[in-house]
C-alpha cells in the first residue's frame, strides 16, 4: 500500500482513539499501533507527515558565502511564516546559482513560497526604479546590498512577533535534518560597505509593501478562506 494511504489511516486510527467509547478508541489505537509496527512508521513519521518541503529558484549566481541580502532576506521570510530554510546550489545548464528549499508545516510552505516569489521580485523592482531615479550608484559595490537591506528592514518591521505554535519548530527541524540526512550547517554571509543614505531610501521604498497581501492572495489561489 502506498505510505501516505498507511498514514492516512493510521491517523484515522489514532482520531478514533479519543472517542468517548472506551472499546471503540482501545480498538482504533490497536489498529494504528499494529499498521505502524507492519510498515515501520513512527509517531514521528505520522506526525511528520503534515510537514513538506519546497524550493524556489533564486536569480543570484552561487559563490562561495551567501550574499547578505539574500540571507536577511529569507530570514524575513521564515520569520513571517514560522518555516525553516536552506540556501541550495542549483547546478544549471550554464552556470549555478542559488535556490532555497523551505521546511514546515505543508501549508506554511505553500505560503512562504509564494511570498517569496513576490517579495523579490518587489524588492528587485523597487531597486530597478532607484537606478532610474538615481544612477550614478549602478556598478558600485555594496550600493545594491544598502538599498536592499533598508528595504527588508521596512518589511520586517512590519511583521507581528508571534512566536512558533508548541512543537512545531522541533518537527520542522526534525524533518529538515532527515530530509538531508545531517545537521546542516549555518553558512555565513560574506560583508562589504554600507551606505546609509540608500538603506534609507529602501527603507522608503518598501513603505507601500506589506507581505501580508502575498499571503491572502496565495490562501485564495489555495481555496483558503
Amino acid at each position: 500500500m502506498d505510505r501516505q494511504k498507511v498514514i492516512d489511516k493510521i491517523k484515522k486510527c489514532m482520531a478514533l482513539g479519543k472517542s468517548s467509547n472506551a472499546n471503540e478508541a482501545a480498538a482504533a489505537l490497536r489498529q494504528a499501533q499494529k499498521m505502524m509496527a507492519m510498515h515501520n512508521l513512527s509517531e514521528a513519521d505520522i506526525e511528520g507527515s503534515n510537514y513538506s518541503n519546497e524550493t524556489v529558484d533564486c536569480p543570484i549566481q552561487a559563490g562561495k558565502k551567501i550574499p547578505v541580502h539574500l540571507t536577511r532576506f529569507i530570514s524575513v521570510i521564515m520569520h513571517a511564516f514560522k518555516v525553516k530554510a536552506v540556501v541550495e546550489t542549483n547546478v544549471r545548464v550554464s552556470d549555478e546559482s542559488y535556490r532555497v528549499r523551505y521546511f514546515g508545516p505543508s501549508n506554511r510552505v505553500a505560503m512562504a513560497g509564494y511570498a517569496h516569489v513576490v517579495m523579490f521580485r518587489a524588492m528587485e523592482g523597487a531597486w530597478k526604479e532607484q537606478l532610474k531615479t538615481d544612477p550614478r550608484w549602478r556598478g558600485v559595490r555594496g550600493a545594491r546590498l544598502s538599498f536592499m537591506l533598508g528595504w527588508l528592514d521596512e518589511v520586517a518591521a512590519k511583521i507581528d512577533a508571534i512566536g512558533w505554535p508548541d512543537g512545531e519548530e522541533e518537527m520542522t527541524e526534525m524533518v529538515r535534518q532527515k530530509f538531508y540526512g545531517h545537521e546542516v550547517e549555518k553558512v555565513k554571509p560574506r560583508t562589504t560597505s554600507i551606505y546609509g543614505g540608500l538603506v534609507d531610501k529602501g527603507r522608503s521604498a518598501a513603505g507601500d509593501f506589506s507581505i501580508n497581501r502575498p499571503i491572502e492572495a496565495n490562501r485564495l489561489r489555495l481555496g483558503h478562506g
